[in-house]
């Protein structure tokens, strides 16, 4: 088998409380381990519970501002890059007020700049001493980590995470598909929320056009 640009992912299963203890004690038997897949970033699995208790409300806020910044590609997309900021900062609500007040802190290039020096910096931080590299019997690479919180952002460095528009949960999407939404559920009710936002244009312009006509009268 070839090597891989997608290693396998594992994480000590033991609670950070057994591995300290582990460590007092100089206990030197292997620990546990188990592989991290898409079940712990697909909501309503028991990986996915099994996730969020190992991860605090900041570690998935920052994790999901940082896919809003990746795909702010464009000044169009100038939401993304205002959701991000209060995603990594709620206290900054007040002072940037929205991305139609300060279009050069919403721009595009703004947030590629901030991404591109940021996002590395920090899952280096994260990531740093609490993994170590090994190679498989079947000579795959595998990426060892201390506990389940780091295996999440090792994950989000060489797969995709994305955030659910409509639930703002983290999944795993498959960038093949281009799936946006964490289920069909989620991309249901988001299409039907534009359907219904549509159809009240609509309603509007024949009101307007009634009303126009009924003037000339």
């Amino acid at each position: 088998m070839t090597l891989t640009a997608k290693p396998r992912i594992l994480f000590e299963v033991a609670h950070p409380v057994d591995g300290l203890i582990r460590k007092i004690y100089r206990d030197q038997t292997p620990a546990p381990k188990k592989e991290f897949t898409e079940a712990h970033l697909t909501p309503g699995t028991p990986e996915y519970a099994e996730m969020k208790s190992f991860t605090t409300d900041a570690d998935r806020a920052t994790l999901a501002a940082f896919n809003l910044l990746l795909n702010a590609r464009t000044s169009t997309e100038r939401k993304n890059i205002y959701d991000a900021a209060i995603l990594l900062n709620p206290g900054v609500a007040e002072i940037l007020k929205g991305p139609e007040e300060n279009p050069e802190v919403f721009s595009a290039e703004a947030a590629q700049r901030f991404i591109t020096w940021f996002y590395p910096t920090y899952l280096t931080g994260e990531i740093r001493d609490r993994t170590h590299l090994e190679v498989a019997a079947d000579f795959v690479p595998e990426i060892h980590c201390d506990d389940l919180r780091t295996a999440v952002f090792v994950f989000a460095a060489y797969r995709s995470v994305a955030v659910c528009p409509a639930c703002r949960n983290l999944f795993s999407c498959d960038t093949d598909r281009k799936q946006k939404y964490c289920s069909a559920g989620c991309g249901q009710r988001i299409y039907q929320k534009q359907y219904r936002v549509r159809e009240k244009k609509k309603l509007a312009v024949k009101k307007s056009k009634r009303s126009h006509r009924t003037k000339r009268r």
